[in-house]
Parts: C-alpha cells; sequence; structure tokens
C-alpha cells in the first residue's frame, strides 16, 4: 500500500508535470511521473522504454487498417499495352464501326433552292471512317436508315433563306438568314421482329424485279 508521503509527492509530480504540458495519467506511479519531467527538462536524452502501465494505457486503442487494393485481373493473352500501331488500328476500327451504326430517320429539305428536288446524294468521309454515300430522299414519308456519320453532317448543314420586304420609301430590301437545311426526325429504332419483316419485304421486292 502506498504511504501517505508517497502518495504526496505522486500528487506534487503529477501536478507538476500537467503544468509542464505533459500528458500523463493521473493513477501514473512515481517513477514514471519523474521519468516524464525528466524527459521534459532533458530532451537530449533517449526516454526511458514504455511501462508496463503505458502500453494498458495504449493497448484498447483502435487500429485502422487500410485494405491493400486487389491486382486487376486480365484473361490469360490478353496484353496490357498496344502499340502505336495497334492502336491507331484500335480507333479506327471504332470510329468506323460508330460511323456505320444505322440511325432511323425522316428528312425534309428545308433549302427553298432544293424545293423540287426528290432527293440528293450525299458523300462524307474521315481519317478513321473512310467514306460513305447515299442518296436521301426528300419527298418520303416512310422511314428509312441512313449511317450516323451521314445524319452528323445533314445535321449541321446551313441554308440561307431570302425573304424580299419593302422599306418605308418603297424600295425592296432582301433579308438573309441561316436555318438548318434539313429538318431530321430520328425515330426509335426497329424491333427485332420489324427488322426480320423489312428484310423479308426487300428480299421479295429485289425478287419481283
Amino acid at each position: 500500500m502506498q504511504s501517505e508521503h508517497d502518495k504526496l509527492l505522486q500528487k506534487q509530480l503529477y501536478e507538476k508535470a500537467k503544468a509542464m504540458g505533459l500528458k500523463v495519467h493521473n493513477r501514473s506511479g512515481i517513477d514514471k511521473l519523474q521519468a516524464a519531467i525528466n524527459a521534459a527538462q532533458n530532451p537530449q536524452e533517449t526516454p526511458e522504454p514504455a511501462t508496463s502501465e503505458e502500453k494498458e494505457e495504449t493497448m484498447h486503442e483502435p487500429v485502422t487498417v487500410t485494405p491493400t487494393p486487389a491486382a486487376p485481373q486480365f484473361p490469360p493473352g490478353q496484353k496490357l499495352y498496344m502499340t502505336e500501331a495497334e492502336f491507331k488500328k484500335s480507333q479506327a476500327e471504332e470510329g468506323k464501326k460508330e460511323a456505320n451504326r444505322l440511325v432511323r430517320v425522316r428528312i425534309t429539305c428545308m433549302n427553298p433552292d432544293k424545293k423540287d428536288w426528290p432527293g440528293q446524294y450525299i458523300s462524307v468521309g474521315s481519317a478513321f471512317a473512310g467514306t460513305y454515300k447515299k442518296y436521301i430522299p426528300f419527298k418520303q414519308d416512310e422511314p428509312y436508315h441512313i449511317p450516323k456519320i451521314i445524319y452528323e453532317d445533314l445535321k449541321g448543314r446551313k441554308c440561307a433563306v431570302r425573304n424580299v420586304r419593302k422599306t418605308p420609301d418603297g424600295k425592296e430590301h432582301i433579308d438573309v438568314k441561316m436555318v438548318n437545311e434539313f429538318a431530321i426526325d430520328v425515330l426509335p429504332p426497329l424491333s427485332t421482329q420489324e427488322l426480320d419483316d423489312l428484310r423479308k419485304q426487300q428480299a421479295m421486292a429485289r425478287g419481283a424485279g
């Protein structure tokens, strides 16, 4: 059992340690308190090994463990990189695939200079996709499919619309406004059954011809 003298000394050392800003437990022993004070007063000295009491104070502190990310798994034989030639080839294949994707549309020509045209051949090309050429009918109510690369080209085309008006002094003045050359109605893609029916109709039409 701790004597009254030891209790008093322990209390004095604890209060001194707290006044020095040291983090100590109020039940720390005299030796531990004295060692902490000495270490603070002489920082160049190597601190004493932790006592069993200190170990008991820290053994319940939570420990955060960061899991190591699993290494990516690749199928056998799959390359982890591409050469420059392989990358360019892959880009060309992807570009051609996207350019050739069909879009179901109904197109109306808004260009007054082409109001009597039944349709027009459109030719579009790119370094990746190559050249596409297709006849676009202007006066057809039945929707049809066009490659996406041609759809994107038509969507961006403009034409000039001229409006003649008279000014207050009686002279004619021409107002010019740039508008979209084509009004494009994009329709939902056909279902599998509808595509099968369309192929059969086209086959019958070719056979009849």
